[in-house]
């Protein structure tokens, strides 16, 4: 498999909380959850710290033995990461450093595939594009969610919204009836969605962090076939581009309500 990434955080004053890395045949993408100032973490270390050593086990236990399957490889990440920092931070606190998870791999005559949380997996199989993500998290904290896009991006009204509505969702995180991340938990894996496809009928697809899926499914600037033309034709780089070239385009965030006014965005497609 080629693989071609492009990441980039959402403001030049903060470090990027996406991570993503690939191997031969392992892809792995995670979008840390940021926490608004003024709410605690209970962690000393921070999200770019979590998705970064995360990000790397993760890739090196898929890896390591293709029999185990993706979830079990995510579980152990998990509990691997959480033994690093549970001595100095407390991993029980609802605000403790959590991702979301996409990960591919290519094993025999089939690419695996898992999907944790709000990242978005698309796959072009025979000419048909398949989507695949979970947007459970959209069903808690939903009025919350509406105060925040009445408020001007920037504005003191608007970071209060925002706390109030991480806050809410926060109660709601790994929880049966709520929405699932991956954070010190080693039980969170098993709420991931899995699946495969046969590699001889997949053409091209990629991973994509919400920062980046977003020009389809919130700025619906185009569909996800003709974002995985743009990747054809300008590289990964080319989505973060035209992601840029809308939000810059509505800095208060007049035309499309979001939390911050450019999220860390990050793509990594491949072709088999």
């Amino acid at each position: 498999m080629r693989f071609d990434a492009w990441s980039e955080p959402g403001s030049d004053t903060k470090p990027n909380e996406d991570w993503c890395g690939s191997t031969d045949s392992v892809a792995v993408l995670l979008d840390g959850v940021t926490s608004p100032a003024g709410l605690e973490t209970g962690c000393v270390h921070g999200v770019p710290w979590f998705v970064e050593h995360l990000g790397r086990e993760l890739l090196d236990v898929a890896s390591g033995d293709p029999s185990v399957p993706l979830q079990g490889c995510l579980g152990s990440a998990i509990a691997r990461i959480a033994a690093l920092h549970e001595v100095s931070c407390d991993l029980a606190h609802k605000g403790t450093p959590s991702a979301t998870v996409l990960v591919i791999r290519a094993h025999g005559e089939m690419l695996e595939y898992l999907v944790l949380s709000d990242s978005t997996l698309v796959l072009e199989s025979e000419g048909q594009i398949r989507v695949i993500t979970d947007s459970s998290l959209n069903l808690v904290a939903q009025e919350e969610r509406e105060w925040v896009g009445k408020q001007p991006l920037g504005s003191p009204e608007h970071d209060e919204a925002v706390r109030a509505l991480v806050t809410k969702q926060r109660s709601w995180r790994n929880v049966n009836g709520g929405y699932w991340l991956v954070a010190a938990t080693p039980e969170a894996s098993s709420q991931a969605l899995t699946g495969a496809v046969p590699l001889r009928q997949l053409r091209r697809g990629a991973l994509l962090s919400d920062g980046a899926s977003c020009l389809v499914d919130r700025y619906g600037c185009c569909t996800w076939k003709e974002l995985l033309d743009l990747i054809d034709a300008g590289g990964a780089r080319r989505v973060v581009d035209e992601v840029r070239k809308v939000e810059n385009a509505d800095k208060q965030g007049e035309l499309w309500a979001r939390y911050k006014a450019s999220d860390d965005s990050t793509v990594l497609a491949f072709h088999t």
